[in-house]
């Protein structure tokens, strides 16, 4: 169960970053779709009842935010999300967070001044 809401949030959260300049770019959503295989499928082995990988949910979770023009801060939801779960939070989790955040904004000429803010708000709250 932890997995599964921890993907939802980190669909909120990356989407949060991607967004940060006003505008998510397809090499952003390219980027994140790449990350979701290379970097998060393998953390654990979890599948739905139709056998899709539940990483997968970090994509949908993103689609969703970005379909519904969601304008809660996804920052702050993963935030609470983190307080309520600090200890089930690796330090390898973290720094995979923390990699895939750098990695979305740096995709479309490099980190700008939004997604920069937004990845120091992170890093200090896994106190990196």
């Amino acid at each position: 169960m932890f997995y599964e809401e921890l993907y939802t949030e980190l669909g909120k959260l990356f989407y949060h970053i991607a967004a940060a300049d006003g505008k998510v770019r397809p090499a952003e959503r390219e980027s994140l779709e790449k990350l979701i295989h290379e970097t998060w499928q393998p953390v654990e082995s979890s599948k739905d009842e139709f056998g899709t990988d539940q990483a997968e949910l970090i994509g949908f979770a993103f689609d969703y935010e970005e379909a519904e023009a969601y304008e809660d801060n996804g920052f702050e939801s993963f935030r609470q999300f983190y307080k309520d779960n600090s200890k089930r939070f690796t330090p390898q989790i973290a720094d995979k967070i923390l990699e895939t955040a750098k990695a979305i904004a740096s995709t479309y000429r490099g980190q700008n001044k939004d997604e920069k803010k937004e990845i120091e708000k992170l890093k200090k709250l896994f106190g990196k």
